[in-house]
């Protein structure tokens, strides 16, 4: 029917509701608060690429009042505004957006700041005013159209907006004929001449791969043009998947057509939020990767090695770095672009929803409820039914999974869980939907986001999130069935985690207490309300709660006395303290990733047993710590030669593997002293 986006007689028009522009937009937010602009407070200069008739130039450059559009050109004109009045240029634009088939032509010439004007790109020469002079810091009197169009891309700006039609920036290693636009050879520019501070790419190919990741590496900012202007495809792709299921709905008589189109007009709003969400959090899980990228280069590079050995990768095609390049980026103290982590993240993505697509877990009753969320609220609560039998559900559902597991814990975070665990990366997304579920994480990475703090505390908020899932996952598919079930599992640990929550302020060791509080402090010094503070910061404890569900469910014991002697070990064993000891174990192989993680979980499933063993004693007390000095007197000997090792480590001026494993094997002897 009329399910082509924005073909037929209704739909969502995309220059009405502005959604390429606003979807390029959230990029351009996102690089301006990472940089510490406020560009909806303070004003900013912009060169723009086309013109206000266009949908994502016209659109995006009415999306602040704070836009100094200093300069702009496409094919026909260049316009040069060197001191404009963001008030008087907001307005301006605003009469041209709405003025049928406009051109930079039809702007008022009295509202152009002095020595500006608008000029035919055919002319032989321009002349140049002094404040054209300044503006592009050179000494002719006269220029041709073409070579100002060259310094006014190599201006500096805080922002280049491309909202038109052109390839203007490539590498300094590519030819013009390796471009493919021979219209532009002239005034194209490189990567590494750009001055601009940001760039948002509303339009396709204004630059080169190669050219963004030169930018990029020069000290830019960019992303990619399939990342910042997603937002129409991914509006198209939303409007499809809800006509196909209203056209449903009216087959079978529960609406009319005419309700239907009102309805998907009232929608509007709702799939535009849809969309600029997705949006926002692709390019802030990009910002995460580049402050990691350096960091797990190595874990980058096998993660290439592995899809192009499968033939999922071509590093030549995708102009990703070869091994060569990775080592001397390593050596410079460089990780990867936001270019090259874009197109990894893609492909992570579409690599994912491939393996799910063809497995049963979309089959699967609470995982195939995960397709309303493609859907705008109102549909869900009026027509989940006939969600349950869209004809394109499991392709939804996958879509929706692969999308929110790669956006929110990374490109690598599939890939290493198999190097760490050998688990399948459909049993990967399974624990990762029960962890979700048990923490209720999407509330705290909305609460997150809704913040009005500086980005690095926003990120680094972010990253206790991403850790307690992370650790959470591997928890997951090293102490549960393969192919464990989702809905159980969720039901099981929630009612314990749900308890538990209510008891940690009294049975959290004081070293915790400690963390959350300093924590806590520093996010509120920067603006985030105490009590979310304290919830994000108490995450780093929330990961123990499985370790004490399991063990009182499979022991049959009492929730809380598991918890209180979980806890009591840890604080009289130190146990804390050497968790941190091995989270600070220099990692500089592939080798030693999967030994740190390897001892990290040895000492979880040690301190599970040790609380047990405990508890099992036949100490007649029931007061934890009576019960866990009797016990400690019992295996004094054991006890003071691990506390003795482990003295030796604090005081080691380095810290070597051997030390790892030698203390670990003394609590393995501890904990199964009985046997």
């Amino acid at each position: 029917g009329d399910a082509f986006a924005s073909g037929g007689s209704t739909g969502y028009d995309h220059k009405k509701i502005g959604i390429t522009a606003r979807g390029a937009w959230e990029s351009v937010k996102c690089h301006a608060q990472e940089m510490g602009l406020d560009i909806n407070a303070n004003p900013f200069t912009v060169l723009g690429i086309g013109d206000m008739s266009g949908d994502v130039f016209g659109n995006g450059m009415l999306l602040s009042k704070q836009i100094k559009l200093v300069a702009a050109f496409n094919g026909i004109h260049i316009f040069l505004d060197p001191n404009p009045d963001p008030k008087v240029g907001f307005k301006e634009r605003s009469r041209l957006f709405t003025l049928p088939r406009s051109s930079w032509e039809d702007y008022n010439p009295t509202l152009i700041s002095k020595g500006g004007g608008v000029y035919k790109r055919s002319l032989k020469a321009i002349k140049l005013s002094k404040q054209v002079k300044e503006m592009l810091q050179v000494e002719a009197d006269s220029l041709t159209p073409n070579e100002i169009v060259r310094l006014l891309l190599k201006m500096e700006v805080d922002l280049l907006w491309n909202g038109g039609i052109g390839t203007y920036v490539k590498a300094s290693t590519e030819s013009h004929l390796e471009v493919g636009d021979r219209a532009n050879d002239a005034v194209r520019v490189n990567g590494n001449e750009l001055a601009c501070r940001m760039v948002g790419e509303g339009g396709n190919l204004g630059f080169t791969q190669l050219g963004r990741i030169e930018y990029e590496l020069s000290g830019g900012r960019i992303n990619t043009d399939f990342i910042d202007n997603s937002g129409g495809v991914a509006c198209s792709d939303n409007e499809v998947n809800i006509k196909i299921l209203l056209n449903d709905v009216v087959a079978q008589g529960q609406l009319t057509e005419r309700k239907r189109n009102n309805l998907l007009a009232e929608m509007t709003d709702d799939v535009a939020h849809i969309v600029l969400h997705n949006n926002y959090r692709q390019v802030r899980a990009i910002t995460l990767a580049v402050e990691q990228s350096h960091k797990y280069l190595g874990l980058y590079a096998r993660f290439m090695k592995r899809h192009v050995q499968e033939g999922k990768l071509d590093l030549t095609l995708e102009s990703l770095p070869s091994d060569d390049a990775l080592t001397a980026r390593s050596a410079s103290g460089r990780g990867l672009a936001r270019p090259e982590l874009a197109i990894l993240q893609a492909y992570s993505k579409n690599i994912l929803k491939d393996e799910i697509a063809h497995s049963d877990l979309p089959a699967d009753p609470f995982v195939s409820s995960y397709v309303q969320y493609a859907f705008p609220s109102v549909l869900r609560k009026r027509y989940f039914a006939f969600m349950e039998r869209h004809r394109l559900r499991q392709e939804i559902v996958s879509t929706q999974l692969s999308n929110a597991l790669v956006t929110n814990m990374g490109v690598t975070f599939v890939y290493q869980m198999v190097d760490e665990t050998q688990a399948s990366p459909v049993d990967i997304t399974r624990a990762y939907i029960v962890a979700r579920e048990i923490f209720n994480v999407e509330y705290c990475w909305e609460t997150i986001e809704g913040l009005d703090i500086p980005a690095p505390w926003q990120l680094e908020m972010n990253q206790e999130v991403i850790r307690l899932i992370r650790r959470s996952v591997r928890w997951f598919l090293r102490n549960q069935p393969k192919g464990f079930g989702v809905k159980s599992s969720i039901t099981l640990f929630s009612n314990g985690v749900e308890k538990l929550q209510k008891l940690l302020p009294q049975l959290m060791p004081e070293t915790e207490k400690a963390y959350i509080e300093e924590k806590s402090a520093e996010w509120v010094a920067v603006g985030v309300p105490s009590d979310i503070a304290k919830r994000i910061a108490s995450l780093r404890i929330m990961y123990s709660l499985l370790n004490i569900t399991e063990a009182a469910t499979r022991k049959r014991m009492d929730l809380e006395q598991v918890a209180a002697m979980y806890f009591a070990v840890e604080d009289r064993l130190n146990l804390g303290e050497f968790r941190e000891l091995i989270n600070s174990y220099p990692i500089d192989s592939h080798w030693m990733i999967l030994a740190r993680s390897a001892v990290k979980a040895d000492l979880d499933r040690l301190q599970r047993m040790l609380a047990v063993e405990v508890l099992k004693s036949k100490s007649k007390t029931k007061d934890v710590e009576a019960c866990l000095d009797n016990w400690m007197e019992s295996y004094r000997a054991l006890i003071e030669h691990w506390q003795w090792l482990f003295a030796k480590i604090k005081a080691s001026p380095t810290l070597e593997y051997a030390m790892l494993v030698v203390s670990i094997r003394a609590l393995f002897d501890v904990a199964v002293s009985e046997v």
